[in-house]
């Protein structure tokens, strides 16, 4: 890579033009029109100097050769089926390194295509058309929403320029993911590179409102990129804020319905992990935030969980402050925490009595092979989401809950007797553990790349109860979600 040059504008540097470094704006703008970008020193990446892959020539046939009187026939060579020529489905498993790049040439609904069936679960693939604007009533899940909108966004007038880069940029990181990567990880952080700056771009035009829901599809594609293909410990945060800072463009009323409804769907469970590996209160804990967007088609139980827990960050943030320092106001500090955690603890049982209630099949308890050592088995991947990210919540508060009556004992006659239940060693094991063999389920090979980006249960109940879970199971294995 190099460091740009500092006094060439990107308009000159683009047209090849002479840019005399004036500020705030160069001459060659002021004379044109336009507006002078400024002067950045970010980093170009050049693709790296390897030694190409050739293939060797092909066999020419070699002349008959006349052996004792008799003639050797000649030996044939056959064709082989060119990848360019085969879709977007076929050409996923015959792609080689050598020819990936012609993925990107692709027309662009058809890389989309490819992101779709790496990030959709088949069941959901078989009943949505996401080429239809009615694919909202499919069934609601943890970040496939988004996805569907994909289609009509690509048809607004900044979407070449915007998003297709991001596009590319994941089906780029979903290729080179893995054993049998089909992509160098060099290209695909270069793409990714490239999408950053077209991103910075996009974000540089005037009326950024009106191309909310396209810059937070944008971020969206760089969020899952950078998830499945880490390139910095920060870069997925910053992605992170920057899609809660896009979303917040728009008043909560503006994701009722349509696209932005999609996206706020697929976006949200996003916002609220990210707040709890933080301990940042988001902005989606307010009232307006939790109620509002979902007032037209009404939230899924997933969503519902999100709405209870979504403000409880803002506790742990607290209770981390008072193992540092206490005052004399802690204690009452430490109750209001205490109320909070409680409150949010019987607000998911409540849900999950309320749908068992409901009689939603799909949402039913599901069943629990009595050797500790086997999977659990789900309706479907949207029950195991909800499942195992209740069961993650629920050992958060009772961690955090020991914690604060650890620190101040005095608390412990706030705590009744269903409450001790809840936050007992038992249970929290099994819990753990539930969420552990939920995971055999969520990394079956039909759900594709899903289970990369979607397994925050596991991230968010490990370091709680990692001493735990050693007791009962070999948690080494599922080190790696």
């Amino acid at each position: 890579m190099k460091i740009r040059n500092t006094n060439i504008c990107q308009n000159c540097r683009v047209r090849k033009l002479a840019c005399d470094g004036k500020i705030p704006a160069c001459s060659q703008c002021d004379r044109t029109g336009r507006t002078c970008p400024g002067y950045q020193s970010s980093l170009i990446f050049r693709p790296p100097v390897v030694p190409r892959h050739h293939q060797p020539a092909p066999m020419q046939p070699r002349r008959s050769r006349v052996v004792g009187g008799r003639q050797q026939p000649r030996q044939q060579t056959y064709p082989t089926t060119s990848t360019e020529e085969a879709g977007p489905s076929q050409a996923v498993h015959q792609v080689s390194k050598t020819t990936v790049h012609m993925c990107l040439n692709w027309p662009l609904m058809d890389i989309i295509s490819l992101v779709v069936q790496n990030l959709c679960p088949i069941e959901i693939l078989n009943r949505t058309d996401l080429s239809s604007s009615n694919a909202g009533g499919s069934v609601p899940r943890i970040c496939g929403a988004w996805v569907e909108a994909l289609p009509e966004l690509v048809l607004h007038t900044k979407a070449e320029q915007i998003l297709s880069p991001s596009i590319k940029t994941l089906a780029l990181a979903i290729l080179s993911r893995g054993r049998e990567s089909r992509m160098s990880t060099s290209d695909a952080v270069a793409a990714h590179a490239h999408a950053v700056s077209s991103l910075r771009s996009g974000f540089l035009q005037e009326n950024v409102s009106d191309s909310s829901n396209l810059l937070a599809a944008t971020v969206m594609c760089l969020f899952l990129s950078e998830m499945i293909l880490p390139t910095s410990k920060a870069a997925a945060i910053v992605h992170a804020k920057g899609i809660g800072d896009v979303l917040k463009l728009q008043s909560p009323g503006f994701y009722t319905h349509g696209i932005g409804h999609k996206l706020f769907v697929g976006i949200r469970p996003v916002l609220v992990l990210h707040s709890f590996f933080s301990h940042e209160l988001s902005f989606l804990a307010e009232d307006v935030w939790k109620h509002e967007p979902f007032s037209g088609q009404g939230a899924a139980p997933l969503q519902e969980l999100f709405s209870i827990v979504v403000a409880l960050p803002s506790a742990l943030s607290t209770i981390d402050k008072l193992k540092v320092t206490l005052t004399e106001q802690s204690y009452v500090t430490a109750c209001n925490a205490l109320d909070q955690l409680t409150d949010t603890l019987n607000g998911l049982l409540n849900l999950r009595q309320t749908i068992q209630d409901e009689s939603q099949r799909e949402y039913w308890a599901p069943a629990l092979p009595p050797n500790i050592q086997s999977g659990i088995s789900f309706q479907s991947i949207t029950a195991a989401n909800f499942f195992t990210h209740l069961w993650a919540f629920h050992i958060i508060c009772a961690g955090y809950i020991k914690t604060l009556l650890t620190l101040f004992p005095a608390c412990l006659d706030r705590v009744h007797q269903n409450l001790k239940r809840q936050i007992s060693r038992d249970l929290v094991t099994d819990l753990a553990c539930r969420i552990l063999r939920s995971i055999e389920f969520l990394a079956d090979e039909k759900f594709k790349r899903r289970r990369e980006t979607e397994q925050g249960a596991a991230v968010l109940v490990s370091p709680c109860t990692a001493d735990i879970l050693q007791e009962r199971l070999s948690f080494r294995k599922y080190a790696c979600f």
